[in-house]
């Protein structure tokens, strides 16, 4: 599938082996990146991060996209830190409740996070829009999208709470027509205490000190070559 690439500033090895992993496992062919490519990076590039704030550019990355005239019907939305460590389906999936979600966080005493806030102004916009038990999509891996319902859902939304948007993949997920997906059990985010991936799982995200703590040797030894949208090292 068509896919799409967030990207922050700064050099990025993270969004070299997604995009090797992507090419080998995930049967991407054409890609796009969205806000600002490293300098090895050979794609199209669509600007964006407008902002010096990262949740008003996420929501403003996607809208982009969504919007663009270039892009085919449907594309498949990555994060820079998502790997395919194995061959995989890119699929629409979600992870249960929404208010799970929250409740898990107020366990974890994150509730006063701008994450959290995010989480609990979705499930406030959902219920507005007639949903009573929003389904959280909130999952590291590629998430599918028809770029049109996107645009719509997003235009609808954008009185809500600018400054720290609602979570996009969540509205999309409750408000696009589709068949609502496959639930996941676990999210695939590793961090620096839990290196492994899930067994069994081709999707892996990891945030930075995963990464660089171990999982870096391990994605480096399963994609040596470079993919078609970079030059060499």
């Amino acid at each position: 599938m068509d896919s799409v690439w967030f990207v922050r500033p700064g050099p990025n090895e993270e969004l070299r082996m997604s995009l090797r992993s992507a090419y080998v496992n995930a049967g991407v062919e054409n890609v796009w990146i969205v806000g600002d490519p490293p300098a090895w990076y050979t794609g199209p590039r669509i600007p964006g991060n407008p902002y010096a704030d990262k949740w008003r550019n996420v929501w403003h990355n996607v809208r982009t996209l969504a919007e663009h005239p270039d892009l085919p019907p449907e594309v498949a939305v990555w994060n820079d830190d998502f790997f395919a460590i194995a061959p995989a389906t890119i699929e629409l999936a979600y992870r249960g409740p929404l208010m799970q979600q929250i409740e898990k966080l107020t366990h974890l005493g994150r509730i006063g996070t701008d994450w959290a806030h995010s989480l609990i102004q979705t499930r406030s916009y959902l219920q507005r829009q007639g949903i009573p038990d929003p389904v959280s999509y909130e999952l590291h891996r590629p998430f599918p999208i028809i770029r049109e319902h996107m645009a719509k859902i997003l235009k609808d939304a954008s009185c809500v709470a600018p400054h720290n948007p609602p979570q996009w993949r969540t509205l999309y997920g409750n408000l696009a027509p589709h068949e609502g997906g496959r639930q996941v059990e676990r999210d695939t985010k590793r961090s620096r205490h839990t290196l492994a991936p899930i067994p069994g799982d081709p999707w892996v995200s990891t945030d930075d000190g995963a990464y660089y703590r171990g999982f870096r040797i391990h994605i480096d030894h399963l994609f040596p070559e470079s993919s078609p949208w970079e030059r060499g090292r």
